[in-house]
């Protein structure tokens, strides 16, 4: 391997001034060896990658994610590294038993792309921080999905509600019965709404799984609340992260009370940037006390566990009442023929409502 990417290295246009050697024993003199990357941060000889104090952790961007954010066109979300490192702080806290607690820690099934901001935080960083094996999947299978969890005795995954509703409206002689997927803990669930009904049928194939909905968005790093697998709520999308704060505004931005419903909006250490070059959609999703607006509508209980129930642009207005599409659509994907779906409201002008 090291031949080859010397010769890389030497048909680069701009010049390489560092080549390093990952190994207790550089296998040539002019290479500098190294034994982690922690030795690398500490090298004076690297200036531009020593370890930054808070503020500058907090300013200096990791990554540019792109999002249509809260409404509109895709946007480049910058996210610091202090963004990171707090989001992964904060979902250990409540995946503290993703490494089981056991002996040997458990082995996650990376199915989220890594470009994604949950493929990213979870996959990438929380893995590995935990100490569990995370096994990648190139490229997303049914079958191959139920093959890894059977040959790696995979004991931690993310799932999209989609993946979980289509397993258990397969039959159990092509899915349960056919693949040993009794070694399956754990599955975050995000991204979109999922049933009750759904959870429980999945849990009902898999006796030792739970299922935990999170809730975030990229803006977010992406995670603000998580359902704790040992005191799950499945009505909600999970418990409040720590070091997160939370406002509820109705219509008129005036904050409401527990259990009120309004726009939910957050501020945290893992909260964006803003948006890269655009400071007009940066001013207009943050408010001037620096709390994101989500534009999802919902609730928090008195033991701050998060309730979503629509979108703000996505509200249907039937005869002065507003329904939520997320809570028509958990509805209709109960039914065992349903597959996916999406409501939206039309106006009836005969009836002057949607």
């Amino acid at each position: 391997m090291l031949p080859l990417v010397c010769e890389a290295v030497g048909r680069e246009s701009q010049p390489v001034r560092h080549l390093l050697v990952v190994d207790k024993q550089a296998p040539d003199a002019d290479l500098l060896p190294v034994s982690s990357v922690f030795d690398i941060l500490c090298d004076a000889e690297f200036p531009r990658l020593a370890l930054q104090t808070e503020n500058e952790c907090a300013s200096t961007m990791a990554l540019i994610l792109y999002s249509s954010g809260t409404t509109g066109a895709p946007k480049g979300v910058m996210l610091s590294h202090r963004n990171l490192v707090a989001c992964v702080l904060q979902s250990e806290v409540v995946t503290h038993d993703l490494a089981s607690g056991d002996e040997v820690p458990g082995t996650m099934l990376a199915i989220v792309p890594m470009f994604h901001t949950f493929g990213i935080t979870f996959q990438c960083l929380l893995g590995p921080y935990k100490g569990v094996t995370t096994v990648v999947m190139t490229k997303f299978e049914m079958t191959k999905l139920m093959q890894l969890i059977e040959a790696h005795s995979v004991t931690d995954t993310i799932l999209a509600p989609p993946i979980i509703n289509a397993l258990v409206k397969m039959p159990a002689a092509a899915t349960t019965e056919r693949y040993n997927m009794t070694s399956l803990k754990r599955a975050i669930v995000g991204g979109a709404p999922l049933g009750n009904e759904i959870i429980e049928m999945m849990e009902a194939r898999i006796p030792d799984l739970r299922i935990a909905q999170g809730y975030g968005m990229t803006e977010m790093s992406p995670t603000v609340a998580v359902n704790p697998p040992a005191a799950r709520r499945l009505e909600s999308v999970g418990a409040l992260a720590p070091s997160i704060e939370v406002r509820v505004l109705d219509s008129d931005n005036k904050l409401v009370g527990c259990g009120e419903t309004g726009e939910l909006c957050f501020r945290g250490p893992n909260v964006m940037m803003g948006y890269l070059g655009n400071l007009e959609a940066t001013r207009e999703t943050f408010d001037e006390d620096g709390f994101l607006h989500t534009g999802d509508i919902g609730h928090i209980d008195s033991g701050m566990y998060v309730y979503i129930t629509g979108r703000k642009k996505e509200l249907i207005k039937f005869n002065g009442f507003q329904v939520a599409p997320a809570e028509l659509e958990a509805l209709l994907m109960q039914h065992p023929r349903v597959k996916d779906c999406a409501v939206a409201g039309v106006f009836d002008d005969a009836r002057h409502t949607e």
